[in-house]
């Protein structure tokens, strides 16, 4: 098994490369970190990775990077990645100013890539847009979600965030409630990616943005009940839904089991569970998910 740390970035194939570049840079707020061998690099404020886009004849997620154990080499890796048998390719300069990387597939075909640090820039002086803390999770449509969870806890080490039903499973890597999501479906796809923001009022500002670039609310506000993050939801331009989230629930401490208390929790403590999918709504607070809400993406 592989220590998977902390989502890294997402990689994305793109019709329309510049134009995709453009909403990132002009309404998130993302910083453009240069180009190399037909890939565009966009790091949050922050100088950390976000996202890295190709072009391609089809919008698609690509892939997801993930920090993991600097103690370990590459080659001890995929070394740990044989017994489950999975083949890891090592890779010499995967991107500017990065040495090696480990990849490889993982059940649906998105490729993983494992990266021992992430890499810093340092943040422009001045930001645009919604300007988010770092890109967050990303959630992703998939045909079979137990044997996916399975390979992912398998093999890189998630926990348990919740199950709702059967159907819809939130990973973590860490102390934050997920980092990856998997929603049961006859597809495979990407649902949705998720940006977080500093607070509630950051939340507030960045509808203004999206409303002067011209780009409807799907869903949200909105307080969510697995994670409790407080949420909006848009299309960007290539069609891909994308989530700006704030205070998403975090378990401080793994030993305690249950996720730091908080006033709007549903229980106390509020421990990883299996969601009913009878009765009361889930949400906190905010208006009803838009028809068909679980099968969009792109």
């Amino acid at each position: 098994m592989v220590n998977g740390l902390a989502l890294s970035h997402a990689n994305f194939f793109v019709p329309d490369l510049e134009r995709q570049v453009a909403y990132y840079e002009e309404v998130i707020g993302l910083q453009n970190a240069g180009r190399a061998d037909g890939r565009v690099y966009l790091g949050a404020p922050s100088g950390s990775d976000a996202l890295i886009l190709s072009e391609g004849q089809h919008t698609a997620l690509a892939g997801l990077a993930f920090i993991c154990d600097p103690d370990k080499s590459v080659e001890e890796i995929v070394k740990g990645l044989a017994p489950l048998g999975i083949r890891g390719e090592i890779r010499s300069d995967p991107h500017p100013g990065m040495a090696r990387s480990v990849t490889f597939n993982d059940l649906n075909g998105f490729q993983i890539e494992l990266l021992q640090e992430q890499r810093f820039r340092v943040p422009g002086a001045t930001t645009r847009g919604i300007a988010p803390l770092r890109l967050g999770h990303v959630a992703m449509i998939v045909p079979d979600v137990k044997k996916t969870g399975e390979f992912y806890t398998n093999v890189l080490g998630f926990r348990l965030g919740d199950w709702v039903g059967d159907y819809f499973l939130f990973l973590r890597s860490g102390h934050e409630h997920h980092t990856v999501n998997f929603i049961q479906s006859n597809a495979t796809r990407m649902h949705h990616m998720a940006f977080e923001v500093q607070n509630s009022a950051a939340l507030t500002t960045s509808c203004d943005v999206l409303a002067k670039a011209k780009l409807d609310i799907l869903w949200g506000p909105l307080r969510h009940g697995p994670g409790h993050n407080v949420s909006t939801y848009h299309k960007n331009p290539a069609g891909q839904l994308v989530e700006l989230f704030t205070e998403l629930d975090l378990m401080s401490n793994e030993g305690l089991g249950y996720y730091d208390p908080r006033p709007w929790h549903h229980d106390r403590p509020q421990r990883p569970k299996v969601w009913s999918t009878q009765g009361p709504r889930r949400d906190v607070w905010g208006p009803f998910a838009p028809e068909g809400f679980l099968m969009m993406g792109a």
